[in-house]
């Protein structure tokens, strides 16, 4: 049973369950009505969105700059939508694990090693961890 019916955001999909949660946004499970498949949907939470920070600028730039990739182990963007103060993408949902759980349990470093050059050579990968920057996009 979705959680979410009456937003105008239903229209189009479904939302089913949190998935996480972290300072800027909270990522759901949903289900996009159009083209009937699962999707992840990273919602910006509505307190930050008129905060005037430059918040919603990196939101939007995070969404733009991981549609830009192509590679294996980065999860495409499907959409950007900003509905009144709700701003939001939708990307491909894929069942597994996060990468912090990947690091902590071992996964080999060369598959983490090779998705962290890749954004690199993009210019898109910071070496100081003080805030997350792809780790949500990650699929290995």
């Amino acid at each position: 049973m979705p959680l979410v019916h009456v937003h105008p955001m239903s229209l189009a999909f479904e939302i089913f369950e949190e998935l996480g949660r972290g300072g800027m946004a909270a990522v759901y499970l949903g289900h996009e009505i159009a083209l009937d498949r699962r999707v992840a949907i990273k919602v910006m939470s509505p307190a930050l969105v008129g905060s005037g920070q430059g918040l919603v600028e990196r939101f939007r730039r995070e969404a733009r700059t991981a549609a830009s990739l192509s590679h294996p182990h980065i999860i495409p963007i499907y959409a950007v939508r900003e509905i009144g103060s709700l701003l939001f993408f939708v990307m491909k949902f894929v069942d597994g694990r996060t990468l912090d759980y990947l690091r902590v349990s071992g996964r080999p470093e060369a598959d983490i090693a090779l998705v962290e050059a890749y954004c690199k050579a993009q210019g898109l990968f910071r070496e100081e961890r003080s805030e997350p920057s792809f780790a949500e996009t990650l699929s290995l």
